[in-house]
């Protein structure tokens, strides 16, 4: 156990006894779905000054108002709109003259409160990975006022300033959630950003996350023992040194080849004004000042944690092992594949590895899968961080943020997802990528250019640090890539 680490669990403990309390009272009853009209109120709900969160990344970005804390609200509810929990409709009730009761209406949680797919239920140690991953990465839905997502119960000075409104379960434990609204900006002719104007933190119902688990599925006693897990950091962590990850329960291999990587970490990383890199680079302890990705690859790396209720602070450091990562071999595996899932998707996974030393004795493979390259986008090298694939590390999570459109499509549940995405060692032994110091994997294609607009089409992945802080990992596989897209296609 790292220093870090204690430092984290021991802030943590403190939420297991309150669940525990909760849990009491939860259990002395089989929990039912609620009545229409219920409200579920947050059970704590936060405001915090710019002193009280000094390492806020948002500060680099954010509007005035933000800056100021001019809007406040004092709760957050859950309405239920029927007696099934389906839909909601959601209010931030205001707390000050300027502030506005902001609505959002007929909204699905499911893919909120984490699950494991239907086809891993019977492998114990990939349930596990599923759900302590969905639990411990971000699950964040943007909600538009152009797109008649978001309304205000009245006109008040907020109303005229919102143009989105983010619900985040943060990458922590149950049962802390996030609320974030957003006014658009220009800063130069043709790009502008969202900057933040309002953030708030709050504690989601216990009762409620457990009675949406057993709507998903889940028995009485499998809903309240999952709540309870969650509400701590290591409640589900898969630590059993015994138990080798079973990929063929994720899926049949159709085929394989080897293709050459291109290792480009003797290069910088892009970070345009405005993106999450550039508001997020301040919390990269070590190095500091540097884009260079190969600065990054070693132990000593370490950047701002994520604590209570969900925010960075540089005076507890995150220690890494990134030195891992160091030495790539120069071949990917490249496999297509079909999901176990209901679906029976059709998929491209691929596998990297990396050693810690030149004589190979400590090997990391990097495993991710379920891919639908049909699905990535174009962009130039310096738009990188545009990439709408941004693949937490797990099995069957949500992209770190995204559309609530995009989020509730039929066919993109949680349930029955096929992504995954690990880090195993040499003996197929689960590697806690959270304590490596790697949250995700980007992709895309490059552009190409009149000069090479007839050469193969590259594909780009990148590493995404500990909370996405900084990239340290970039590989390029330059292939013709049809054959995957066809595939996709069936």
């Amino acid at each position: 156990m790292t220093t870090s680490f204690r430092q984290v669990f021991l802030q943590y403990f403190g939420s297991i006894m309150a669940a525990s309390l909760l849990l009491c009272v939860i259990s002395s009853c089989e929990p039912k779905f609620g009545a229409k009209g219920r409200v579920w109120k947050s059970t704590e709900y936060k405001e915090l000054t710019t002193a009280q969160n000094p390492d806020d990344p948002d500060l680099k970005i954010c509007d005035s108002a933000y800056y100021f804390g001019h809007f406040s609200h004092s709760a957050i509810w859950f309405v239920q709109e029927d007696d099934k929990m389906d839909l909601f409709t959601i209010k931030l009730i205001p707390k000050n003259k300027d502030s506005d009761t902001i609505v959002i209406s007929h909204v699905n949680l499911d893919e909120w409160i984490p699950t494991v797919p239907y086809y891993l239920r019977k492998d114990s140690t990939l349930a596990k990975i599923a759900i302590f991953n969905q639990q411990f990465n971000r699950v964040q839905a943007k909600f538009e006022v152009k797109k008649d997502d978001l309304t205000f119960a009245s006109r008040n000075e907020e109303s005229g300033v919102i143009t989105r409104l983010d619900l985040a379960k943060n990458c922590l434990h149950l049962p802390l959630w996030e609320i974030i609204a957003f006014h658009k900006l220009q800063y130069e002719e043709e790009e502008t950003w969202d900057a933040p104007v309002y953030h708030a933190w709050f504690n989601f119902p216990f009762e409620l996350h457990t009675k949406l688990m057993k709507r998903c599925g889940w028995s009485a006693e499998e809903a309240r023992k999952y709540t309870a897990a969650l509400s701590t950091w290591g409640g589900l962590e898969p630590t059993d040194a015994k138990s080798s990850i079973k990929l063929e329960n994720l899926r049949v291999v159709m085929d394989e080849e080897s293709l050459p990587v291109s290792i480009l970490n003797d290069t910088t990383y892009p970070m345009k004004k405005y993106d999450e890199r550039f508001k997020k680079f301040k919390n990269v302890i070590y190095p500091r000042e540097t884009t260079l990705i190969s600065a990054y690859l070693n132990d000593s790396a370490e950047f701002a944690s994520f604590q209570d209720p969900g925010v960075y602070n540089k005076s507890i450091p995150w220690k890494t092992e990134l030195g891992r990562f160091k030495n790539p071999h120069h071949e990917a595996k490249v496999k297509r594949t079909v999901s176990k899932n209901k679906k029976k998707s059709e998929c491209v996974e691929i596998e990297l590895e990396f050693y810690r030393a030149e004589n190979k004795r400590e090997m990391t493979r990097l495993i991710f899968g379920g891919i639908d390259i049909s699905k990535l986008d174009t962009l130039l090298y310096e738009d990188a961080n545009k990439a709408k694939t941004q693949m937490p590390m797990g099995i069957a999570n949500h992209s770190f943020t995204q559309s609530y459109k995009e989020l509730s499509k039929p066919g993109n549940e949680s349930a029955d997802s096929p992504c995954y995405a690990m880090l195993l060692d040499r003996n197929d032994k689960w590697l806690n990528s959270h304590f490596k110091g790697i949250d995700g994997i980007m992709l895309h294609f490059g552009k190409k250019n009149e000069m090479d607009s007839d050469g193969p089409e590259v594909l780009h992945i990148w590493l995404l640090s500990f909370e996405r802080h900084a990239l340290v990992g970039h590989f390029a596989i330059a292939h013709d890539w049809e054959k995957y897209r066809k595939t996709a296609a069936k």
